[in-house]
């Protein structure tokens, strides 16, 4: 009988811990060539409204580990808007004030459905797990400072990411809304007792520090490449809060893996904002996270070297979520959820059917 769980049931049972294992066996699996994954694919439709889009997303994949098929999708409205000057992109909710996403299980033995449950929580773990997983393979092992760049939805899951690879011993946090990064500070300062120092812009972020963490909805850079020194590590959520100079300056670039998403709308009618500018030039400094993990691939070669582990957008070097870490991650998430007996069972049959298409 499939499972159906909430986001606050996904909560209970994935920790950062198991998380973090999850992407690194499903990015080795990858880097070995054993993993199947699908592209994420966006497909957007005009509306009514300037400069906002319906966008339902999908993405699917399965490592042999797990036993399951994983299906992500989420059906959305975007839009482009502008907070303290910054060009963010935002996911709308939808009249009840909700948003819809959802990932769902699939047995590789009997093809049924294993479960279903929202991707909020489990969507937040993953992006988190993940930039750990690139810091612990690329920064320098006795990174100690952390500059973080944003405080929403995302920013918690990476500092706390951070902490479970790096011996990090104090953030420096900016973002422009002043009493939300003053309460994020407070806030996750007890959590993960460790100062989080507000600070009054993204320079000071920056400088000074072993390891920088992006994690906003911005659509332009949000610090200047020429700030970083010899020997950082970078973790960016968007490709787009990275300007040209920081690729420039990157001599390795980590990617989930280089096929990268493809983009639908009817002609002329796509968000420009999605668009990005082709970087040949840059293929050259490109290594997938797998393969530096099996050793296929060279990850850092010295401590002077800047390394870059770039996030979601258009073409490479971007570096668009996978299937693979939603089957990984949610069959852990299923495991440990019928183990401790949560969620709802509904009848298998409501997902079966007696004749074939």
């Amino acid at each position: 009988m499939p499972l159906i769980l909430t986001n606050e049931e996904v909560a209970q049972v994935l920790s950062m811990d198991l998380c973090l294992e999850a992407m690194e066996r499903a990015f080795r699996s990858l880097g070995e060539g054993r993993a199947v994954n699908r592209p994420r694919s966006h497909t957007y439709l005009p509306t009514d409204r300037p400069d906002t889009h319906y966008l339902f997303k999908s993405m699917e994949g399965a490592i042999p580990e797990s036993r399951v098929m994983a299906l992500r999708v989420t059906s959305e409205k975007i839009q482009q808007a502008f907070h303290d000057g910054i060009k963010r992109r935002e996911t709308l909710p939808n009249s009840k004030g909700k948003w819809v996403g959802l990932v769902l299980l699939f047995s590789l033995e009997t093809c049924e459905l294993l479960a279903v449950m929202p991707d909020g929580y489990l969507q937040k773990m993953r992006v988190g797990a993940t930039s750990a997983l690139a810091a612990k393979i690329l920064s320098q092992p006795d990174s100690r400072i952390a500059g973080l760049l944003g405080t929403g939805w995302q920013a918690g899951a990476q500092v706390e990411g951070l902490l479970k690879v790096r011996p990090i011993t104090e953030i420096k946090v900016y973002s422009p809304t002043r009493d939300h990064l003053l309460e994020f500070c407070r806030r996750w300062s007890e959590r993960l007792r460790i100062p989080l120092h507000p600070m009054d812009g993204p320079q000071p972020v920056v400088e000074g520090s072993d390891i920088i963490v992006a994690a906003t909805n911005a659509l332009e850079p949000v610090f200047n490449g020429e700030w970083l020194t010899a020997g950082m590590h970078v973790n960016s959520v968007l490709s787009l809060e990275m300007d040209e100079t920081t690729f420039a300056r990157a001599d390795l670039i980590a990617v989930r893996a280089r096929e990268t998403p493809t983009f639908w709308a009817p002609p002329d009618s796509g968000p420009t904002w999605e668009e990005k500018p082709a970087r040949s030039s840059l293929n050259s400094k490109i290594r997938e996270i797998g393969k530096i993990l099996t050793g296929a691939e060279t990850g850092r070669r010295n401590s002077q070297e800047i390394t870059l582990f770039v996030g979601s957008g258009q073409g490479l070097p971007a570096s668009a979520g996978l299937g693979i870490q939603f089957a990984a991650a949610g069959a852990a998430v299923l495991k440990e959820a019928e183990r401790l007996g949560l969620g709802r069972k509904i009848p298998a049959d409501w997902f079966l059917e007696s004749v074939h298409p």
